[in-house]
């Protein structure tokens, strides 16, 4: 055996392992990780060019707010809020929802330095100029929101006129679950959020039966047994518990 042919053989058998532990085709999610991906699925709806400006620009301040945030499992902030965003648009979400997707956790985990604390009145101002009112309140009341709450996801059982009210955040909430399982995402983090994260996974299932959305609560319930049944080199799993920053190189002192 020639080495050119021992290394055709290692690089079969290296494809063949690899294909074996990847998602069959038909179970990889369809859902834009990229502001081009997201800017596609867009101009295939059919958004106008209002809806279309004011999503690029959600976005670009979405990747200034996050450009050096990760979520627990490594994966990019930024394709995190995109993929929430893309979740919404298939779903059929308003154009202000879908904005609001690309930029829910602003107040509670973006960088507005040197703007100021996050939520203070100077981020709002600039969150307001770049996205509007509509959305901006939409952001303020989704990190105003009781997520804590051990029940949350009962609100229309316990408030339901207050869960009206909130219908669109509650959107947002569920599009965020989802998006973490894509990938089997949930299997990258540290055990303890791992946990945390299929309980979330399984609130949001009931929240999004109570939304009306069943076909989000399917998709949610086929994304929770993959996740329990998949597994994953150890040396893959993350150690984070939660969102986290990377400093790049050039910001930090000698």
């Amino acid at each position: 055996m020639t080495l050119v042919q021992g290394r055709k053989i290692t690089e079969q058998t290296n494809s063949a392992a690899n294909v074996r532990r990847a998602l069959p085709a038909q179970e990889r999610h369809i859902y834009a990780q990229t502001n081009i991906q997201f800017y596609n699925q867009l101009c295939e709806i059919g958004f106008g060019d209002g809806d279309l400006r004011k999503m690029r620009a959600a976005y670009e301040l979405a990747a200034s707010l996050f450009a050096s945030r990760f979520r627990p499992s490594g994966k990019p902030f930024i394709n995190h809020l995109v993929g929430t965003a893309s979740i919404l648009t298939a779903y059929q979400a308003a154009a202000p929802v879908i904005v609001a997707g690309l930029l829910h956790a602003a107040y509670e985990q973006g960088d507005f330095l040197p703007f100021g604390e996050r939520s203070t009145e100077n981020c709002r101002r600039t969150v307001r100029q770049v996205v509007g009112d509509d959305v901006e309140a939409l952001l303020a009341r989704y990190a105003a929101f009781p997520w804590k709450v051990a029940k949350y996801h009962t609100i229309f059982e316990r408030k339901p006129k207050f869960a009206a009210a909130n219908r669109d955040i509650l959107i947002i909430r569920v599009a965020n679950a989802l998006e973490d399982c894509l990938d089997n995402g949930l299997l990258y983090c540290s055990e303890r959020r791992r946990k945390v994260g299929i309980g979330e996974v399984a609130k949001c299932i009931q929240l999004a039966n109570a939304l009306g959305m069943p076909g989000l609560a399917e998709e949610l319930k086929i994304a929770l047994v993959k996740t329990r049944d998949s597994d994953i080199p150890p040396t893959l799993a993350g150690r984070h518990n939660h969102s986290y920053s990377l400093q790049p190189n050039s910001g930090k002192s000698d």
